[in-house]
């Protein structure tokens, strides 16, 4: 069962958006696994490929660039990081979870004659 979760409302830098463009235009990812992979709705990856097949490069970029500053940039990095990580972590215990119920079913399979 997929649980959506609320994505807090936060500033993507120009990086973030040319990844996002990159991976849906070039490598035809599809557009919500990419914006679950960078943390934004995926009606924001949506509008930054249309920016993006409009104005080119040029359109992703901030209308302020110092609106972020290099510790902003570093902090959102990290948060993606962090949230790629719990994403595995949940990946890990479900595999864990998915071992015991296979040694569960295969040790029941050699009981019965």
């Amino acid at each position: 069962m997929y649980i959506r979760k609320k994505l807090k409302k936060r500033r993507s830098t120009f990086e973030t958006k040319l990844y996002a463009v990159t991976q849906v235009i070039e490598f035809n990812r599809n557009k919500r696994l990419v914006a679950e992979e960078i943390g934004f709705s995926v009606n924001s990856v949506i509008n930054w490929v249309k920016t993006f097949e409009q104005h080119g490069e040029t359109g992703l970029q901030s209308k302020n660039p110092d609106l972020l500053s290099d510790d902003r940039i570093e902090l959102e990095r990290l948060r993606c990081f962090k949230t790629k990580y719990y994403q595995q972590q949940e990946e890990i215990e479900i595999l864990k979870k998915f071992q015991v119920f296979l040694k569960e079913n295969e040790n029941k399979s050699h009981m019965m004659p």
